[in-house]
């Protein structure tokens, strides 16, 4: 005999609607919540990036904007070459020395490498798409200006420097004990009046130092310039930056 089939009656047909209801209801909330985590995480991600990146650029335009012993190493060398200063003046020894040897400026490391080490970290990471579009698209431009001030120090400023050490050290009394790695030194009297000063070939390397001197300067006040702007969009994007920053405008 068979048997007519039972349909489910209305009350268990809605108690399983419920169950399916609260299931997926379930998955949704832990879908969203699991959204909510990852997308906090990313966020406290990229301002925790934001945040080292602006102190690196901070620290940076600070560095290319301390450019004052290079402009009175200008001066210095403007003054001796127009100046025309007694030849038997010992103290004018120091000026000349520092204006034959020193440059008055440091970039730190070379090819812009380390100058930027969140930005370096986030590249080697492949984790650049936590920066703003507007932001990254700037990097690479300022990343070229580091690297193009750094050969410039390289091909250019050291090699003349090369040129100009001789005449230094054929002059001036030079104390030994003082050179250190970096090529400090301490000059004593020098060892002949001062009719260096006089002499065709150190004056035209002094004026091509001064023209040096003033490039470099001009091409680092570019820089930091250009680093202010990328500043500016981080701090604009992040305004609480200032709590706890390193930026020197944040404590005006």
């Amino acid at each position: 005999m068979v048997k007519k089939p039972r349909l489910p009656s209305s009350s268990t047909f809605g108690r399983a609607l419920s169950e399916l209801v609260i299931i997926v209801a379930g998955v949704l909330i832990a879908l969203a919540a699991q959204s909510w985590w990852e997308n906090r995480r990313l966020e406290e991600d990229r301002d925790g990036t934001l945040t080292l990146l602006h102190d690196d650029l901070a620290r940076l335009e600070s560095s290319l904007r301390d450019t004052v012993t290079a402009v009175e190493l200008e001066a210095t060398i403007h003054r001796l070459l127009d100046d025309q200063p007694p030849e038997n003046d010992p103290r004018l020894g120091r000026d000349v020395a520092n204006a034959l040897f020193e440059f008055g400026f440091e970039i730190g490391a070379r090819d812009g490498q380390n100058l930027l080490p969140a930005y370096s970290d986030l590249k080697s990471s492949g984790r650049l798409g936590l920066l703003p579009d507007t932001v990254r698209s700037r990097m690479p431009a300022i990343e070229l200006q580091l690297v193009i001030l750094s050969r410039f120090l390289d091909d250019v400023v050291y090699f003349q420097q090369e040129r100009v050490d001789p005449i230094l050290f054929e002059h001036f009394r030079i104390d030994a004990s003082s050179l250190d790695d970096r090529g400090g030194f301490s000059v004593e009297d020098p060892a002949a009046d001062l009719h260096i000063l006089r002499d065709r070939d150190v004056r035209n390397r002094l004026l091509l130092k001064s023209v040096l001197l003033r490039w470099q300067v001009g091409e680092w006040r570019e820089t930091a310039d250009s680093v202010r702007v990328v500043r500016d969009l981080i701090r604009g994007l992040r305004p609480d930056l200032c709590l706890g920053s390193i930026d020197r405008d944040c404590s005006r």
